[in-house]
């Protein structure tokens, strides 16, 4: 579901289909560094306004990427931008990366608290975080490889 809501969003926003399917591509191959992300923040579950390991690795990830990157945004430390390109269009894509408090389990499909961890992610937030870094990154290629011009910008959102 997630890889067609995305590329019917890129070819509408783009108005040429072609320029989705190659984002999808993009995404499909880095497929598994997307999952290990996302098992990463999720192991990390670190609760809003507090997520430095789990900034820092988003952060890190673009980074290497080629993104520069803006930390510190509205004087909140976990916060940043992932910016890529320049010009239009700007392609702006949000990433959540925060766990709750009081909740605890492993990643399994049942109810098993992991003992003496009290914060998980329940949300999806790792989810988003790792999709969201996914596709700004799979859009960048789409540019480099095409010749295209646009600015990316992934922001990371602490604490919702």
């Amino acid at each position: 579901m997630f890889k067609k809501l995305l590329a019917a969003t890129l070819a509408v926003a783009c108005c040429h289909s072609a320029y989705a399917t190659d984002v999808i591509s993009a995404l499909n191959a880095r497929q598994g560094e997307i999952t290990a992300l996302s098992d990463d923040l999720w192991n990390l579950a670190e609760l809003g306004y507090l997520e430095t390991q789990s900034s820092a690795l988003l952060q890190d990830t673009m980074r290497a990427q080629g993104f520069a990157i803006e930390q510190n945004i509205a004087d909140i430390p976990t916060a940043f931008t992932a910016t890529y390109g320049s010009g239009k269009p700007v392609i702006a894509i949000l990433g959540e990366f925060d766990a709750l408090p009081g909740i605890s389990q492993d990643a399994v499909p049942y109810p098993k608290p992991i003992e003496g961890k009290n914060t998980a992610q329940a949300c999806g937030h790792n989810l988003f975080g790792a999709a969201s870094s996914g596709a700004a990154i799979a859009i960048k290629q789409y540019l480099e490889s095409n010749g295209g011009q646009g600015t990316i910008r992934f922001y990371g959102t602490p604490a919702e």
